[in-house]
């Protein structure tokens, strides 16, 4: 099998959080289209937008280690007010 780059966009106060290495983990549900792109798989990189750059900003783009995943149940905003289960992407070794 290929290895390649996971690439994930947040938005902007996530991005700086993660460049400060204060957000540990980046959340995504568990849904059929995270499943088939997480599940079984190796990356050889993170590559992190911040948002949906225009081509050729550098700024707005970091690359970090793929050091895995683990299933969470959390509460967030962004998901409603049940605990769901997602995919906790390690982003920093902490």
């Amino acid at each position: 099998m290929k290895t390649t780059n996971l690439v994930l966009h947040v938005r902007h106060c996530y991005f700086v959080e993660m460049k400060e290495c204060r957000k540990e983990f980046e959340y995504r549900l568990m849904t059929p289209y995270w499943r088939k792109r997480i599940e079984g798989r190796n990356y050889r990189a993170i590559v992190i937008y911040d948002g949906y750059p225009k081509r050729g900003e550098t700024g707005t783009v970091m690359v970090r280690p793929w050091n895995g995943y683990e299933v969470q149940k959390i509460t967030h905003e962004h998901f409603g007010l049940q605990p769901v289960e997602v995919f906790a992407i390690r982003i920093c070794a902490q």
